[in-house]
């Protein structure tokens, strides 16, 4: 077991900053939290006050690893004086730790966007009735309405008592004009949904959904997917592949030159269970079996499809072990890492388990000679594998 290291995220001094919300579990204002993080799981949350700022940068002195929050954003409680051995922490470091959900956090998402979607699509919903439902079940609510020439647009939004949102909207045309217009969207949302998989690329997404639209009269801005967790729009989470334990919503930006609809359809939760549910769309993106001469070689093909898809939280962490290995390594030992290139190296070219075994043995190998050797420079190690450890656990 390894020792505990700290992660310290600032709260907001008013209303809520997501990125806190998401780690903290809280969602109350001038607070900072400290994470303890042992083999990669959150074991402890301490929040206090940002009148104790004292009490925060004392507790930092206590790790061996630490890694403090150095967003630069004026909205956030002050920045600490952290330790010299401290790794300053920005606003990539923390897109990655919000952007694998729990499977509470992806179901709760689920729900809000299933309560909103039910909501909107009554025909007599108002101000009053959708916020009213929202005040009984505990739930924070925004609702409007934005009437246009061609389309009434019903906006509504739930808020949990964790911080988690949702973001949908119902559009009604008033003109043929728009209403042949939502009917291109609605093929074009299906023909991506029928691609909405783990692994599945964005562009690829946008392409079904843009196929379906006329060039010559539609216009779309944005994806056809975006990120929502504890913000509508997770701007800071990059947008390039669907990946396992993501929150996306389907729905676009939608214009006809003057008047834009937002059309934001449904959310998608991609968990463990996401496979088994849609089976069908994973078999759609495996290569057609009719293609090739051997059906073992579809099957071959499809396992592989999967697999690398499992594997890659593995390969991350590999490729961040053999980043910090180098900081720590005095330059006499560098050669102590050829072999954990090499294994690399066949990783990256042929990203199957038996490599990564490969690969694991010798970071390892490297690893424990170092510790053995150098235990003063364990604290700069470990504070770092245990930050990339750390990543798909932080937000659960």
């Amino acid at each position: 077991m390894s020792d505990p290291s700290l992660i310290v995220v600032r709260g907001a001094y008013r209303g809520t900053d997501p990125t806190y919300a998401c780690t903290a579990h809280d969602v109350q204002k001038g607070r900072y939290a400290l994470l303890e993080v042992q083999d990669g799981r959150v074991t402890k949350r301490t929040l206090v006050p940002a009148s104790d700022r004292a009490v925060v940068e004392e507790a930092m002195q206590h790790y061996r690893g630490v890694t403090v929050d150095a967003r630069d954003d004026a909205a956030l409680v002050s920045k600490l004086k952290a330790p010299a051995h401290a790794v300053q922490a920005d606003e990539a470091f923390f897109a990655g730790l919000r952007r694998a959900k729990s499977d509470e956090e992806l179901q709760a998402l689920t729900d809000l966007h299933a309560a909103t979607r039910e909501r909107l699509d009554a025909e007599a919903v108002t101000t009053s009735t959708f916020r009213g439902v929202a005040q009984k079940e505990g739930h924070k609510s925004a609702f409007e309405v934005t009437k246009a020439r061609g389309f009434t647009q019903y906006r509504g939004g739930l808020q949990d008592a964790k911080g988690r949102v949702s973001d949908m909207t119902r559009v009604v045309a008033r003109t043929p004009e728009w209403e042949e217009r939502m009917e291109r969207v609605e093929r074009g949302f299906r023909a991506a949904e029928k691609q909405l998989c783990i692994g599945a690329r964005i562009k690829d997404l946008d392409d079904a959904f843009m196929q379906e639209l006329d060039r010559d009269k539609d216009y779309v801005y944005g994806s056809v997917v975006h990120h929502t967790g504890y913000e509508s729009h997770e701007t800071s989470v990059p947008l390039d592949t669907i990946q396992r334990y993501d929150f996306h919503v389907l729905g676009a930006a939608v214009s006809d030159g003057s008047e834009t609809a937002l059309v934001y359809r449904s959310g998608h939760a991609f968990g463990d269970d996401h496979e088994a549910k849609y089976g069908a769309l994973y078999a759609a993106a495996a290569p057609d079996e009719t293609a090739y001469g051997d059906a073992q070689e579809d099957e071959d093909m499809q396992a592989a499809f999967r697999s690398t898809e499992l594997l890659q939280p593995r390969i991350e962490r590999l490729r961040a072990a053999r980043a910090a290995l180098d900081g720590a390594l005095p330059s006499y030992r560098k050669a102590e890492l050829h072999e954990l290139d090499a294994a690399l190296q066949t990783v990256n070219a042929a990203p199957d388990e038996s490599a990564i075994l490969r690969a694991e043995d010798a970071e390892r190998a490297v690893t424990v000679r170092l510790l053995q050797a150098q235990p003063v420079q364990e604290d700069k190690y470990q504070g770092l594998t245990e930050l990339q450890r750390a990543q798909l656990e932080l937000c659960m």
